[in-house]
């Protein structure tokens, strides 16, 4: 590109920038910069083609980088540790995500981008990435209909690009559930595979062991959600229905972003001291069943009886004191904290003194009733079982809840968080920082929408 009467490259740059960061219209920017909206469109389409051919190449694909730089600057080596690869073998997580597009005119293609799941328009890029969020590749896009779900596009992939070439016998991949169909191809191809559990059958719970190996899933695989919602974040221009002009462009759009991220952006996780705490809880025996679960099964506890007692908050006087690190201890990581926050604030709308039962015969146990926050006719049980008048993660002897994993030893859900969060810490805290939080979180009620289909409240 050079420089002509109509704009220079700072401004062609800014033109092309300014529709992605801002998703602005083609007049407005042309009415910003006093010119047309014609010259605006051949702008955008020549600076993204340079930005392609010169760019993308220094920071997206699979021979911008080498196996040697990626190993050294890109993976988690607890990573390695909790799945039992070498720490010599490359990790990558795989996911597609969704662009919204304006309803094409053309019939084929209209049938083609409809999704019957989201009931719109939309194409599917595909990415690729390493453990702390690196992108390694941007392919696509990829239609939505019945012949394009997630396994037959991620083997369109195998077979055209340079994938398989990049990777060595003995890399693994974290893949989603949408990924099963082409699980025991990758492993025929050499490699090794890691993705959540299925449900079979008539079943509506995980049993201890698969719900452990689920969470050795999942405290990794986030990163490429991550990944989608920081190039949505970044860039609006992904995150609102593209125009119909805009659709041939995509993906050149795509990997554009993709490369600005690479090259100018902090990766999204990093090796942390923490790591060394889960690695230290997953290296010892984790129990492959869940005895608390056991022990209610056997006392018959699950039925709603007499011996249950309705209680309130400032009844439960022996129950643990947590600080913020021992729940980091018992959850393996952050989001179930976070969730917690939320729930403890809608259960507290529902019972302002957080209504617990505990056994009328048994001391050391309480059995909390959760809402689901995906249905209003679903309600959780949460068990602790814990020793009275101590304090730290160790205090807590048991955890149980009948949600889809509610059975896993190795952390725990949402709705056991949230108990443990309020009891053993937030009742604990300053009357002001709490009212303060709670009215927070009631703004924010109000004015947004819940996001995120995160898997069975957990």
């Amino acid at each position: 590109m050079r420089n002509t009467t109509t704009r220079s490259l700072r401004t062609a740059l800014a033109m092309f920038l300014l529709l992605l960061r801002n998703n602005m219209k083609q007049e407005v920017i042309a009415h910003n910069f006093s010119t047309t909206q014609q010259v605006v469109s051949n702008t955008i389409d020549a600076v993204s083609s340079a930005l392609d051919q010169h760019f993308v190449p220094n920071y997206l694909g699979y021979y911008h980088i080498t196996r040697e730089e990626a190993l050294e600057k890109h993976s988690i080596k607890l990573t390695s540790k909790i799945l039992g690869q070498s720490e010599s073998r490359i990790c990558v997580v795989a996911d597609g995500t969704y662009n919204y597009i304006e309803k094409p005119s053309d019939f084929e293609l209209q049938r083609k981008t409809f999704s019957l799941h989201k009931c719109r328009n939309l194409l599917k890029p595909l990415y690729i990435v390493f453990p702390d969020g690196y992108i390694l590749e941007a392919a696509g896009p990829y239609f939505c209909d019945s012949k394009n779900n997630d396994a037959a596009n991620i083997r369109h992939h195998y077979e055209n690009s340079d994938l398989l070439l990049f990777l060595e016998e003995g890399d693994y991949f974290l893949l989603d559930r949408g990924y099963r169909d082409v699980k025991d191809e990758t492993v025929e191809k050499g490699f090794s595979v890691f993705m959540p559990s299925l449900l079979t059958g008539k079943r509506i719970n995980f049993d201890c062991d698969e719900a452990n190996s689920s969470r050795m899933v999942t405290m990794f695989r986030w990163v490429v959600e991550a990944v989608n919602a920081r190039i949505k974040n970044v860039f609006p221009f992904f995150k609102h229905t593209i125009e119909g002009t805009y659709v041939p462009k995509i993906m050149r759009f795509n990997r554009i972003a993709c490369a600005i991220i690479n090259a100018y952006f902090e990766p999204l996780t990093k090796n942390k001291e923490f790591h060394d705490v889960i690695a230290e809880v997953c290296a010892n025996d984790i129990p492959q069943s869940n005895q608390l679960k056991d022990e209610i099964e056997k006392l018959g506890l699950k039925r709603m009886t007499t011996r249950w007692e309705k209680a309130s908050a400032t009844s439960a006087v022996g129950f643990p004191v947590l600080s913020m690190d021992d729940l980091k201890r018992i959850t393996l990581g952050s989001y179930q904290i976070k969730i917690a926050e939320r729930y403890v604030d809608s259960h507290l709308r529902e019972d302002s003194q957080f209504g617990i039962f505990v056994h009328r015969e048994m001391d050391g146990i309480i059995r909390v009733r959760i809402q689901s926050r995906f249905s209003r006719s679903k309600t959780h049980d949460a068990w602790v079982k814990f020793r009275e008048n101590e304090s730290g993660y160790e205090a807590i002897e048991g955890l149980y809840c009948t949600c889809k994993v509610g059975e896993r030893t190795l952390g725990c859900c949402s709705h056991l968080t949230t108990v443990l969060r309020y009891l053993g810490f937030d009742r604990h805290q300053q009357p002001k920082l709490k009212a303060r939080t709670r009215c927070a979180w009631d703004a924010i009620d109000c004015n947004v929408s819940s996001d995120e289909d995160s898997e069975n409240d957990s």
